[in-house]
């Protein structure tokens, strides 16, 4: 994590705050703002999902799911297509799962952003101490946000750029994924392009969705991580009070307050675990299977790129 931190020295990673509650609900005002491009609210308890760029969304996943199996049944002849098919479906299920956990189950999410906000509020009377730990704890999660966000982005514009322009000095073209929309074939030049742009549109929603909850789980991943720290911090406090043979009233309530951090820590540690584990199970389920088929892929289409430039 401190190597993380050394990046707030850049401008694109800089952020200060003086006021933990101020600083996680900037932090979770950014995530909102974003997740606003997909018509979806992680930390509001009343939203409505009739909206266009959620109704848009979720018309484009169940164009995408029927074109990848109506694609894979068409190319079950063809090894490679068939194997592209079925990369690009596991892809499909983790945009299913996100659905469900972030949006048709999203109360939990909220639940979990409640739970944040009353423990940064109850911080608010800590010392400042504790109050400068949850400042450089907010300044982490920001970095980390913000790599994500760029990461995925560099990852989305590489896989949708590379096949138009491997397709210039190839005699096959060639589309980012491995399904044809139905009722457009990918067989003249105006059909393929078409396909490339819808394949576009939906690859930039899957990011955003992808997006929108990976951050959200890193803030309250990192919010937990940002607990213990408090955890120390008070425990160092206690240490301090030892040392000055303060009288015992001090440090019983120190005492209690120690037992209380941690209770909340466990009980908001469990709270995560039972909302996130059937969340990563999906998700390691159909990457795992996706990476192992997707370099398959990679194999067979170096093997036709060598083939073209032979």
């Amino acid at each position: 994590m401190e190597y993380l931190r050394v990046l707030k020295k850049y401008r694109f990673f800089h952020y200060s705050a003086t006021d933990p509650l101020v600083a996680s609900m900037d932090i979770t005002a950014g995530i909102e703002t974003f997740n606003k491009s997909m018509g979806a609210s992680f930390f509001k308890r009343k939203h409505s999902f009739i909206n266009f760029f959620f109704i848009f969304g979720i018309s484009n996943l169940v164009l995408y799911v029927v074109s990848v199996l109506k694609s894979a049944y068409v190319s079950r002849h063809d090894t490679t297509k068939l194997i592209y098919c079925i990369a690009t479906f596991g892809f499909c299920c983790q945009a299913i799962m996100k659905i469900y956990s972030f949006i048709i189950t999203r109360q939990r999410v909220v639940d979990l952003y409640e739970n944040n906000l009353r423990y940064y509020q109850e911080m608010m009377n800590q010392s400042n101490t504790v109050k400068r730990v949850l400042c450089d704890n907010a300044s982490l999660i920001y970095i980390v946000i913000k790599g994500t966000v760029l990461i995925y982005l560099i990852l989305v514009i590489t896989t949708m750029t590379i096949p138009g322009f491997s397709s210039i000095f190839l005699a096959d073209r060639i589309l980012p994924f491995g399904f044809v929309v139905p009722l457009i074939s990918a067989d003249t030049l105006a059909g393929y392009i078409w396909n490339y742009i819808i394949q576009i549109i939906m690859a930039m929603y899957y990011w955003i969705i992808t997006v929108g909850s990976d951050i959200t789980t890193i803030y309250n991943l990192l919010t937990a991580y940002g607990q213990l720290d408090v955890l120390m911090t008070i425990i160092d406090e206690l240490d301090e009070q030892l040392e000055r043979n303060e009288c015992p009233e001090k440090i019983r309530a120190k005492i209690i307050e120690i037992v209380h951090q941690h209770q909340h820590h466990r009980s908001y540690l469990q709270q995560l675990v039972d909302f996130l584990n059937p969340y990563h199970f999906v998700t390691l389920g159909s990457t795992v299977p996706t990476m192992v088929i997707s370099v398959l892929g990679l194999v067979l289409v170096s093997g036709i790129i060598l083939d073209g430039i032979k």
